[in-house]
């Protein structure tokens, strides 16, 4: 067991922004799950986790897995099986990194999606990931063989 009752999660501005969306769903699911008070301190730009008992570190982990998930643009929903599922993983994958012209960048990008998100949909489906494409990354949520196969459509 582990003696302190607190996690903070620091947060950048755009994370927050992300996050305001979501949080009224975010929160009320969290605190009946595992009956935690939850603080979003704008200030600070930092998510704080409170328990008045003590928790597993195990359980400090998978939520701050769960929130990460959310945080990257994942449904509460889809996040949630994080914390029900040991083998269920977020891997991000940056398109940068290959690519420099910006014309090119935003060509891929809607390589990816597809018309109608027909493509995407395609990758998620037959890989059995779920698949979000933001900016300049590829977030994929999935067991980690399920992420290797769907790895490959990207490299």
């Amino acid at each position: 067991m582990i003696n302190n009752h607190f996690l903070n999660i620091q947060l950048n501005t755009h994370e927050i922004n992300s996050l305001f969306q979501k949080w009224k769903n975010f929160k009320n699911f969290t605190e009946k799950l595992f009956k935690i008070k939850i603080f979003m301190n704008i200030k600070s730009k930092k998510i704080e986790f409170k328990s008045s008992y003590k928790l597993i570190s195990l359980n400090w982990f998978m939520i701050k897995k769960y929130t990460e998930a959310v945080i990257i643009g994942f449904p509460v929903t889809e996040a949630s099986l994080m914390l029900f599922y040991d083998n269920i993983y977020v891997k991000s994958i940056r398109l940068k990194n290959n690519i420099r012209n910006k014309k090119k960048f935003s060509r891929i990008n809607s390589l990816f999606i597809g018309k109608k998100g027909v493509v995407k949909m395609n990758i998620e489906i037959n890989a059995k990931v779920r698949l979000i494409i933001a900016h300049s990354q590829i977030h994929l949520m999935g067991t980690y063989k399920n992420i290797k196969k769907a790895e490959l459509v990207f490299y």
